[in-house]
């Protein structure tokens, strides 16, 4: 359902679409509209699943907890590919997701890189959404996929899984400046009240590929400055949104066809983005059509995206 409401909640990834293209952004993560799934991030959701389980049931046996993190993955599987015909499966396949996380079961640490810093670690959450206060009444809303913490160092470490066709140097630099990891250290550093003296961010790469692999790239420990302007960028659209969705005379939501209509003809658009990765925007179909024409092919050609999928 689209996410007309108050206050403004915004995430990391939405924020960093907001500032690619704001357009594309407040059709996909405001008005919830798609024009068809993405296979790529539709496995990915497989593989997390599985991830998941593996280490909500680290307290058993390994024999134990593997079958539950391979059942999980098939039947995320078969929620996202064979019960949902419409997702191309393309070079993805049921097989190769197993075999991921029967690998990452056996090479994934807990702790990410800190294996050898010795103290008393245990996990904080294992995909857990947290919902964060920002400026101006808004919120900042992100789910991670676990976070543990050293107890004995007051360490607390935040890992975000990726899969990805590679993990090369190209694919762990990315990571340096990556607007959504200071997100997450910026605002877990906010959303626990025990001790706490060093946050780190770490990436998880899992490899698309058999045999996989798992490789761990701690993010940079930014300055309190660089956090701060992350926290900015968040604010900067949520405060778009709110102008976008906010009635200026009641200060309530506008109604949904006034949104739609500026959403397709009055949103800032990137040119620039219409081929990220090679790959044409699903909205690109309205930005070539005649402004009059925007909103009727909004209608019928793009469907809601289900309120499970939609990251609230």
């Amino acid at each position: 359902m689209p996410k007309i409401s108050l206050p403004i909640v915004v995430t990391p990834t939405r924020v960093e679409l907001g500032l690619r293209c704001y357009r594309r952004h407040v059709l996909a993560d405001v008005l919830q509209r798609a024009r068809y799934f993405s296979p790529s991030l539709e496995f990915g959701s497989v593989v997390h699943a599985g991830a998941a389980a593996w280490w909500k049931n680290a307290d058993v046996d390994g024999d134990v907890a593997r079958p539950r993190a391979v059942h999980a993955t098939t039947q995320e599987w078969n929620k996202r590919f064979e019960q949902n015909p419409s997702v191309s499966q393309k070079d993805l396949s049921l097989d190769l997701a197993v075999a991921m996380i029967e690998s990452y079961t056996k090479n994934a640490d807990m702790r990410g890189p800190f294996a050898l810093e010795s103290g008393d670690w245990q996990f904080v959450t294992v995909e857990d959404r947290l919902l964060i206060p920002l400026v101006g009444g808004y919120k900042l809303s992100f789910q991670t996929d676990r976070v543990v913490y050293n107890k004995t160092n007051a360490h607390l470490v935040i890992v975000d899984s990726k899969t990805a066709a590679r993990l090369d140097k190209k694919w762990e630099r990315q990571w340096e400046t990556s607007l959504q990891m200071k997100l997450y250290k910026a605002g877990a550093a906010k959303a626990y009240d025990f001790e706490v003296d060093q946050v780190d961010v770490v990436v998880e790469g899992i490899l698309k590929d058999i045999p996989s692999d798992v490789r761990y790239v701690p993010c940079p420990d930014w300055s309190e400055a660089v956090l701060q302007e992350a926290v900015g960028q968040a604010i900067h659209i949520a405060k778009r949104d709110e102008a976008l969705i906010t009635d200026s005379e009641s200060g309530l939501p506008r109604d949904l066809r006034y949104i739609e209509e500026d959403a397709v003809n009055k949103t800032a658009l990137n040119y620039q983005s219409c081929y990220e990765y090679g790959v044409e925007c699903a909205f690109r179909r309205l930005c070539t059509a005649e402004p009059d024409e925007r909103v009727a092919i909004l209608n019928a050609e793009y469907f809601e995206i289900p309120e499970a999928d939609s990251g609230y």
